[in-house]
């Protein structure tokens, strides 16, 4: 099951609504029934009014194109985030949180907030396990005609954590790709792209123009993201889960101008040679999504891909 992120628009309003409305009756005891038509004309008309100052992002299956998830972002606040009770567990909600993230920063914000409902614990933990932090404020709010008891979270959106790579490509297609040595603290002697840890208060792009300039001298301004998620612990290689910050970007400097400043080797490799290498686990995985974001060819904030793994997903704010 796979899925596509991309900026939403008012032809995906119906399913925001159906979604939205689903989300919260298996969420809330206090909802019983399932009113589509209502949530679909709130969002009908709140889009119309808010769409060029805020961010719809929405998530569609691929092959379907059954819209699977939603995150709206705007003003400083990440307002709503939801995914299908069908799709939990499969990197949704993760990844719409990125792309909810990048919308606000597009936006000009470097601090998010949003609010939750206290007793919902799954959504709680899901924010927590992004970074969000309770502000200590609280408010009671109508939903639904029942008062609720809402804390407030927030986020520093220039600060990221894990890894940030990057897939830079020459004017050939070919992907530029490092040997690692055995001294490497994450797969000695094999194969991956430019990258490495976030480094405190860095955002994910700050981070990997350095890393980029350190490991290969090259400065590469087009980089853009195209997935972030937690990768799964994959044996040795990986011992723990990471969070990934994906970015791609094309040079045109031959590769006599790249520096090897880590590693063994730094070479431009044709992507069909690559599922012969010795590569890290998650190589081959994002550069399929990759080359489905180059295909697709969607603007503004870039396509973020599931790779299938588990990990919960938040229902709903």
């Amino acid at each position: 099951m796979s899925f596509v992120i991309t900026r939403g628009g008012a032809a995906d309003i119906d399913g925001v609504g159906a979604l939205h409305a689903l989300s919260r009756m298996k969420t809330y005891k206090f909802i019983s029934g399932y009113e589509p038509e209502r949530y679909t004309a709130h969002w009908r008309t709140r889009f119309e009014a808010e769409h060029e100052h805020h961010r719809l992002r929405v998530a569609k299956a691929v092959g379907s194109g059954e819209l699977v998830g939603f995150a709206y972002a705007g003003n400083g606040f990440l307002h709503a985030i939801h995914v299908h009770p069908d799709w939990k567990g499969l990197g949704v909600g993760q990844a719409l949180m990125a792309a909810a993230r990048i919308s606000l920063r597009e936006l000009g914000f470097a601090r998010a907030a949003l609010w939750v409902l206290d007793d919902n614990g799954r959504a709680c933990r899901f924010y927590e396990r992004d970074g969000w932090v309770l502000s200590g404020q609280t408010r009671m709010s109508e939903m639904d005609g029942a008062l609720t008891r809402q804390l407030e979270y927030v986020r520093d959106l220039h600060a990221d954590s894990g890894v940030a790579l990057a897939f830079i490509r020459d004017s050939r297609g070919f992907v530029l790709l490092q040997h690692r040595d055995e001294h490497s603290r994450v797969g000695p002697n094999k194969w991956g792209m430019p990258g490495g840890l976030i480094e405190p208060g860095e955002s994910a792009l700050e981070a990997v123009h350095r890393e980029v300039f350190e490991e290969t001298g090259l400065v590469v301004p087009n980089l853009r993201p195209f997935w972030s998620g937690l990768y799964p612990a994959a044996g040795p290689d990986v011992p723990a889960p990471v969070m990934i910050h994906a970015f791609h970007g094309t040079t045109t400097a031959p590769l006599d101008d790249v520096v090897l400043g880590e590693g063994k080797a730094m070479v431009f490799v044709d992507p069909g040679d690559i599922p012969a290498l010795d590569t890290l686990p998650w190589v081959t995985s994002l550069l399929e999504v990759l080359e489905h974001h180059v295909k697709a060819d969607v603007a503004e904030g870039g396509v973020v891909e599931g790779l299938g793994h588990g990990g919960e997903d938040v229902e709903t704010q």
